[in-house]
């Protein structure tokens, strides 16, 4: 009889108790990126919207940065853009975002959001309008679905008469 009583709590604890714990992440830090790996371009886990020919990397990047960081051109139309999705279990976070961006000409855009299974919402926009690599820092609640999944997009901007570029690097998501 203890043995039944003793499988029987094994097999509610199981089916009540547990839940799936999120990826470890070191530090609460669920994407650090730099774009570079063993001192050269790196571009992993990323997708982009454009041709493998328009990707490009700079060795521009701030202070301690490493060696290398990814630029968009400016286009006219549709923005090239980078997009990155991070998975976390449904609950609600709150997420600190961290990107150093700069621009030449034509502002870029930071966005992020939750992508979900048809469609992604946009949670919270930066504009990158700083000539010299700055921080651009947001902090927002997001609450996930089961299938839901944290995506961060970068854009190189558009416009019909200036060429421009906006370049990343250093960028850094971290749970509270």
């Amino acid at each position: 009889m203890k043995k039944f009583a003793i499988i029987y709590i094994f097999f509610l604890l199981g089916l009540f108790g547990c839940s799936e714990p999120d990826p470890v992440y070191l530090n609460n830090i669920v994407l650090e990126e730099s774009f570079e790996k063993n001192n050269m371009p790196f571009f992993e886990q990323w997708q982009k919207n454009f041709a493998d020919s328009l990707l490009k990397f700079a060795e521009d990047v701030p202070r301690d940065g490493g060696r290398y960081s990814i630029y968009l051109e400016s286009i006219w139309g549709p923005p090239l853009s980078i997009s990155r999705e991070i998975d976390l279990n449904a609950g609600n976070y709150v997420l600190n975002l961290e990107v150093w961006s700069k621009t030449e000409n034509v502002e870029g855009l930071i966005e992020l959001g939750v992508q979900k299974p048809d469609t992604f919402e946009v949670l919270d926009t930066i504009l990158v309008k700083a000539a010299q690599w700055t921080s651009y820092k947001k902090s927002i609640s997001i609450e996930l679905g089961i299938s839901d999944k944290v995506k961060l997009v970068l854009s190189g901007g558009s416009s019909q008469l200036l060429q421009g570029r906006t370049y990343y690097d250093k960028i850094t998501i971290k749970k509270e």
